[in-house]
């Protein structure tokens, strides 16, 4: 609780980020696919939505993919198996962009913490969590439904 009291404003900060991830993530799958998410994150959606489907690790539902970044690919099938609808998944899109949300915030507390052991100083502190977390290419880049997020984290 202490270093709650302490942390005040790198913590209004990291909730600032998370909040602004938050709006961007729940808007109409249009502006996603238009402005947030790119041609290369459909691969990994359409091959969990196949493993889950039973058609194993293939984009096409014949021929074997292997060209993606496995962990994430595995993260993205509990995904695809519980909130997947009927083609094109907007639901699971959504909640694959909420998780990328929460590794974010989740990795903003940990450069918190790191940057707290090269400084006392609470402004200072604030400032590099505001470079982190407030970056419009972070802020954009990590939530693309990529592995971008998980391997930040």
């Amino acid at each position: 609780m202490d270093w709650i009291r302490k942390e005040w404003a790198t913590l209004l900060v990291i909730v600032l980020g998370a909040a602004i991830q938050l709006y961007l993530v729940t808007r109409p799958i249009g502006t996603l696919i238009a402005s947030i998410l790119p041609d290369d994150a459909f691969p990994y959606f359409k091959i969990a939505q196949n493993i889950v489907g039973g058609l194993g690790s293939s984009f096409d539902g014949i021929h074997a993919a292997n060209g993606y970044h496995p962990l994430w690919l595995l993260a993205l099938l509990p995904i695809f198996k519980f909130f997947a609808t009927p083609f094109p998944n907007i639901l699971a899109i959504h909640v694959v962009l909420l998780v990328q949300d929460v590794l974010n915030t989740a990795t903003a507390f940990i450069v918190a913490r790191i940057l707290a052991r090269f400084t006392a100083n609470t402004w200072i502190k604030t400032l590099g969590i505001i470079v982190w977390v407030l970056n419009p290419f972070l802020l954009y880049q990590t939530i693309n439904g990529l592995e971008t997020a998980l391997a930040l984290f």
